[in-house]
């Protein structure tokens, strides 16, 4: 849960410091951040294949991004991906 709290604290800052930026640093970054949120059925092997694609994209796109802190340019980003039935184990909605 504290994970959780604290991951929707980032993000209500990044959102809270958006309102506040001049025009210039919004269109510097524009295109560089985006929320998505995704509501489907499947089943446990289609999510599985989901999380499956999100780990081979992972390794293609985001390990190569290791190692780049005082890189020229590069500033800390953060990348959620979340998959989760959003019924109890009974099937009632969460």
């Amino acid at each position: 849960m504290e994970f959780l709290r604290l991951r929707n604290e980032r993000v209500m800052a990044f959102t809270r410091a958006g309102q506040e930026a001049d025009e210039e640093t919004l269109e510097s970054w524009m295109g560089s951040a985006t929320f998505v949120t995704v509501n489907k059925w499947a089943t446990r092997e289609q999510a599985k294949a989901v999380v499956e694609a999100w780990e081979q994209f992972a390794a293609e796109h985001l390990d190569p991004l290791n190692n780049q802190e005082g890189m020229p340019g590069a500033v800390p980003f953060e990348i959620h991906f979340d998959v989760f039935p959003t019924v109890d184990p009974e099937g009632n909605p969460l």
